[in-house]
């Protein structure tokens, strides 16, 4: 059964120009490509949009194109919205890593699949529904890259060490998407918020959890939970990244980074003095 007769059409015109509405360039620029395809003008004014006013050629490449469309939305059929997801988690990553998240409306992200619009929609319902599954892809895949830095063996200092040059360096390769999760992470909407923290959640556990497990391995007592030296070491690190991000130096980002671990390994060993700071 043809698409014009599922849809209860009288003829295969009609569901084209319904068609027309879902192609990328949707409005006058989709309907004139699909005119192309017909081999005919079409007098808007007059609306001479009637089945009679085809002739039986063009009738024929009309049912044609049909047919196509009714292979491609068999095709489509066959892929899930489980499919598509990671999918259109990719293009939205591909697609914001290159021209910025401003440039991430979901027509665009659409686009850079070659899907529907809708089918965004479909598949995560908002834009920052989308929005929050990027940004836990991008977190889950920085915290394996940093989680595979530690070298096999190391003392509890040299994995520290290789922890800071391992998150470090997914911050300078654009690649990594650590520039674009400081960006998403920078909206202020309500569903974002939430995914926030959860990623700062995510990212202070598997850091703690690093720790924990050198510390037993390297027999290495911890003087300060765990939680405690992981948001001391994650706070610095974001300090230096802002500033890399703002008024780069490198030579003054290498110390910063070194003393970061120095006092990491000093406050996690114990030979950190701690000032009292009045802040109340």
């Amino acid at each position: 059964m043809t698409v014009a007769r599922r849809l209860g059409h009288s003829a295969p015109d009609i569901t084209l120009g319904y068609y027309a509405h879902f192609m990328s360039e949707a409005g006058s620029k989709g309907r004139t490509a699909v005119d192309g395809l017909l081999g005919r003008e079409r007098d808007r004014r007059a609306g001479r949009n009637s089945p009679g006013s085809l002739g039986q050629g063009q009738r024929i490449r009309s049912l044609d194109l049909v047919g196509r469309l009714d292979h491609y939305n068999a095709c489509m059929a066959h892929i899930s919205a489980a499919e598509r997801r990671p999918q259109l988690i990719k293009a939205a990553i591909d697609l914001m890593t290159r021209e910025g998240v401003a440039a991430g409306s979901t027509r665009a992200i659409a686009a850079e699949l070659g899907v529907a619009q809708t089918t965004v929609h479909y598949t995560f319902g908002t834009k920052e529904d989308l929005y929050q599954a990027v940004i836990d892809q991008i977190a889950e895949d920085l915290i394996e890259q940093v989680e595979q830095a530690a070298p096999e063996g190391a003392g509890f200092e040299e994995t520290i060490a290789a922890l800071a040059g391992a998150l470090w360096r997914t911050m300078l390769e654009p690649a990594t998407g650590h520039q674009l999760l400081a960006e998403l992470t920078a909206l202020h909407t309500p569903k974002l918020s939430g995914a926030r923290q959860g990623l700062y959640r995510r990212v202070i556990d598997a850091t703690a959890t690093v720790m924990t497990e050198t510390a037993q391995r390297t027999g290495y007592e911890l003087a300060q939970p765990a939680e405690t030296v992981a948001r001391f070491f994650l706070s610095g690190f974001d300090g230096l990244a802002m500033q890399w991000r703002c008024l780069p130096d490198e030579a003054a980002e290498r110390v910063g980074l070194q003393a970061l671990v120095s006092a990491t390994v000093a406050l996690t060993g114990g030979r950190l003095e701690l000032v009292d700071v009045p802040v109340e």
